[in-house]
């Protein structure tokens, strides 16, 4: 398991929707910037419930987690985020813990196109040539602009 943290920038994407239709200002959409642990252990995104809350997230279901030693138990799942990390974004619905850091796990990761090298804990880009992420769709590669 490899682990570092970055600076990342969470947004509800529901005031990302309701400032683009002019339903509310951008100025009042809700994100929060943090430290976030990339984990390589951890497969989804978890943010603590004070996050959840200054977001104005909304619960969408309860589902199973499994911890690294082995407990299960079962947590709420937020409506969607927008995650940004160096300059990556990616919609994703987080996984509320009562406390918490953010923890990033490799299927947000891979998502981003970004690869944690090994040595060092950074993000890389998979494809550091292209403009953005680049998605494979049934053998034909497509870029996201």
């Amino acid at each position: 398991m490899r682990e570092s943290y970055k600076k990342v920038k969470i947004t509800n994407y529901l005031d990302i929707e309701k400032a683009a239709s002019g339903i509310v200002k951008p100025e009042e959409v809700r994100s929060v910037g943090v430290e976030a642990c990339i984990n390589t252990g951890t497969i989804h995104i978890v943010i603590p419930r004070a996050i959840f809350e200054f977001l104005g997230l909304r619960e969408m279901e309860k589902v199973p987690v499994k911890y690294a030693d082995g407990r299960e138990t079962i947590r709420p799942l937020a409506s969607v985020v927008e995650l940004e990390i160096n300059k990556g974004k990616s919609r994703v619905t987080p996984i509320v813990e009562e406390q918490s850091e953010v923890l990033v796990g490799n299927s947000v990761i891979e998502d981003m196109d970004f690869l944690i090298d090994s040595k060092s804990g950074e993000l890389l880009p998979r494809h550091p040539e292209a403009p953005g992420p680049l998605y494979k769709i049934r053998g034909i590669i497509r870029r996201r602009k």
